[in-house]
């Protein structure tokens, strides 16, 4: 019978994920997320094992399989945001992914695209000496006012210019999103009533939470800020700040040219649309004004900026 044909393949499917299982731990540090999901899709094809196994062993006519992989189906679908995280092309370039890339980088970011590990050399004309990083542990976090943030560091310690400050060793108290939905010639933006900002226009965004990827925090974020789904991300900058009260962030930021649903005001933001050459920029943040138009020209950039409270001490731009 069918079932009985069915089990050894799936059996040796199984045993395969579970092979690559054992290659990825090599790549815990950058891909812990991809261990877990290909664990996670070895344990429901161990399901569909059992379900089929019963069935052979039961002598069931080959209709009762439809139920059975209804079930498995069904599974995969509840599970589909642990088990789903993969992707052959660099979520930020869009160019293929190496095999290395593909099982074990979370980001799914390529060679080009991706940090540098810590403590990885980088080539000899890329070195260059850098000033000693300065540690600040991070502040106890405050959900409603953020921007006051570490108060009692003493500003003497940090920088106030952008070269004074070793990014690269930095440890960011937090990492967050910002998500910019476009619909023909207009943005979506919001008037921000809560956290760092508020009172300012900005993006949708948020913080990341624990285990989640950026790209799935800007969807999240967006939902809980305005209502709306968005679709077709895309990853376009690399944003770093400092506050010179101790606080410190660094954020993704993604542009989505689709969506579901219709904006309505939240407790967190009142969303509007506007046309892409009215964005207000004198009542957004002040780095928003420096790289947001590169971004918008199609150049991807990585940005660094020092804040006092909300007046911008010193930035560095670098586009690619």
């Amino acid at each position: 019978m069918l079932a009985e044909k069915l089990s050894t393949p799936i059996y040796y499917l199984m045993l395969s994920i579970m092979i690559l299982n054992l290659f990825q731990r090599k790549h815990m540090a950058t891909g812990e997320k991809k261990r877990f999901a290909t664990l996670w899709l070895a344990g429901t094809l161990l399901i569909l094992q059992i379900e089929i196994g019963l069935l052979a062993a039961n002598k069931q006519p080959d209709w009762m399989l439809i139920p059975a992989f209804a079930l498995y189906a069904v599974i995969l679908f509840l599970l589909r945001k642990k088990i789903f995280v993969f992707r052959r092309t660099c979520a930020s370039c869009g160019a293929p992914l190496a095999s290395r890339e593909f099982i074990g980088r979370d980001d799914n970011l390529c060679a080009t695209c991706a940090p540098t590990p810590e403590g990885e050399e980088k080539p000899e004309e890329e070195k260059k000496e850098k000033p000693q990083p300065i540690t600040i542990a991070a502040p106890e976090i405050d959900e409603e006012n953020r921007h006051t943030l570490g108060k009692g560091t003493p500003r003497e310690e940090i920088p106030r210019d952008t070269d004074g400050i070793d990014w690269e060793a930095w440890e960011f108290a937090e990492k967050a999103v910002l998500c910019y939905l476009f619909r023909g010639d207009e943005v979506l933006l919001i008037h921000k009533k809560t956290g760092l900002g508020r009172g300012l226009v900005n993006a949708p965004g948020g913080r990341i939470e624990a285990a989640e990827m950026p790209i799935d925090a800007a969807i999240r974020e967006m939902q809980e800020e305005t209502g709306i789904t968005p679709k077709e991300l895309k990853e376009v900058a690399s944003l770093h700040f400092i506050f010179t009260d101790g606080y410190s962030l660094k954020g993704t930021v993604f542009f989505a040219y689709n969506h579901e649903g219709e904006a309505r005001a939240t407790d967190e933001a009142d969303p509007f649309w506007t046309p892409v050459g009215e964005i207000p920029f004198d009542k957004m943040w002040e780095d928003d004004a420096l790289w947001l138009p590169k971004v918008l020209e199609g150049k991807r950039v990585t940005g660094y900026f020092i804040f006092e409270d909300e007046a911008m001490v010193s930035q560095k731009i670098i586009e690619s």
